[in-house]
């Protein structure tokens, strides 16, 4: 750190607060050191730093390991941007794999008893959260990335309007003359699924449409598929169908296709994530662009002020996400 600080003119507790991302260093002087420090070959001793300061510079997020349940599109965005975030604020980000002989509540105990992380990042909230109550009750720092519906609010979360977009969809295809909209949605509790499936359906009443719901567990693909099979050939079928997920419009597209529906000539869908694949469908998916990685990158910040106490819980953000007009939705057939 003497090093560096000769070479850009700085006093040494300059340049350890840069490296540590603390926020009452300029921008501009964090990003000279960390350039500096990475041509310089330097590292910071994560024992000494440990014994030094009390805390680990890790951050956890614990997954589950489970094949179906692991690494998905939006979680993939979401450690992307959790990863360049916590880099740079001089903070490293351990994910932490729930074997099946635990629960995830398991593995934070572990986490935080043995002080291996500083603080916590949640994915995938649920309506009553109990690992947002364990570490309230234990004071550990986190960031939730969602809402509670049924739980205390009072921390810090980050989440994006998922419900607005289906509503906004509700609207944009009511607009093209759609009134019977199908949705397909998961069992599985978790708030975004509550608010997409709730917004979903006040819009369409107050628009007068019909919805026709159908759900399965997230992981159970061929319940899923079978479901829009019998969706889409029912003697009422809707016009339009809104996937839950961009992977769930896509398989609505392939369904459609399969059976001898034109989208969006026979059939309007549209999704949400624009996860690599949804550009690249036949045709085009329609969908809403929620910048998942912008979120964790943003997410990753907001806890490392609270870690470096320039931040003030409860942080709360609310995104809005974009809708990304493709080719798979037109006006409803019997409009035309």
């Amino acid at each position: 750190m003497r090093e560096i600080a000769d070479e850009l003119g700085l006093s040494v507790p300059t340049v350890s607060r840069a490296l540590g991302g603390y926020t009452d260093i300029a921008e501009a002087t964090r990003k000279r050191v960390a350039e500096t420090a990475k041509r310089l070959g330097y590292a910071p001793n994560a024992a000494g730093r440990m014994l030094a300061s009390g805390k680990s510079g890790f951050v956890g997020l614990v997954l589950p390991v489970g094949a179906q349940q692991f690494v998905d599109a939006y979680l993939g965005a979401i450690v992307a941007g959790l990863s360049e975030g916590f880099s740079e604020r001089g903070l490293d980000l351990m994910i932490a794999t729930v074997p099946a002989t635990e629960t995830p509540l398991d593995t934070i105990r572990k986490l935080i008893g043995s002080r291996r992380v500083d603080g916590l990042i949640l994915a995938r909230i649920a309506p009553q959260d109990p690992r947002i109550a364990l570490l309230r009750e234990a004071e550990v720092p986190f960031v939730a990335l969602g809402r509670q519906l049924d739980g205390p609010g009072d921390h810090s979360w980050l989440d994006v309007d998922s419900g607005a977009a289906f509503a906004e969809a509700v609207e944009r295809l009511a607009a093209l003359g759609h009134r019977h909209i199908g949705l397909v949605s998961i069992t599985d509790d978790f708030s975004f699924a509550r608010h997409r499936d709730a917004d979903t359906a006040l819009a369409a009443a107050r628009l007068g449409l019909r919805i026709s719901r159908i759900a399965a567990p997230r992981a159970d693909r061929e319940a899923r598929r079978q479901g829009i099979r019998d969706l889409l050939t029912a003697p009422d079928r809707p016009t339009a169908v809104l996937g839950l997920v961009d992977g769930i419009a896509l398989d609505v597209l392939n369904i459609a296709a399969d059976m001898g529906l034109s989208v969006p000539a026979d059939l309007s869908v549209i999704g949400f994530d624009d996860i690599a694949g949804s550009g690249h469908s036949t045709p085009p998916l329609s969908t809403f662009e929620p910048y998942n990685q912008r979120l964790g990158r943003r997410a990753a910040h907001v806890l490392a002020d609270l870690l470096a106490g320039t931040g003030k819980a409860p942080i709360q953000i609310l995104e809005k996400a974009e809708f990304v007009t493709r080719g798979s939705h037109a006006r409803a057939p019997d409009t035309k």
